[in-house]
């Protein structure tokens, strides 16, 4: 049975950022653990504010037990983003098995995203 988890006490956007490489976590609501490493996808939407300006990348990771920068938890799966556009555009991710066997604690998921500014 599909389970959807969003954000906890997150409004949806990100603060604007301040240097040229910045890291954001965003913690995810508790899901059931689902019995099966199948069939599991991550859906976020990725993008710049605005258009134009320097380009934008971004790796987002779906981590388990993030705390913070000097706790940065175990990474379940990366996904690269380059030149990112005016958005936010919906991207569907799916975790392979492998990767989705590695989470057990379903409570303590994040989504880390990495930024980085290019070169203009």
């Amino acid at each position: 049975m599909p389970q959807t988890a969003g954000p906890v006490g997150w409004d949806g956007r990100l603060p604007p950022m301040t240097a040229d490489r910045q890291t954001f976590a965003i913690k995810l609501g508790a899901l059931e653990d689902p019995a099966t490493d199948e069939g599991h996808f991550i859906e976020y939407g990725i993008g710049k504010d605005r258009a134009g300006g320097r380009p934008l990348n971004a790796d987002v990771s779906l981590v388990q037990g993030y705390r913070d920068a000097s706790e940065p938890g175990r990474e379940v799966a990366r996904f690269i983003h380059r030149d990112l556009q005016a958005g936010p555009e919906t991207v569907k991710q799916a975790l392979t098995p492998e990767q989705a066997s590695t989470i057990d604690d379903y409570s303590d998921l994040w989504l880390r995203v990495d930024f980085m500014r290019g070169e203009a």
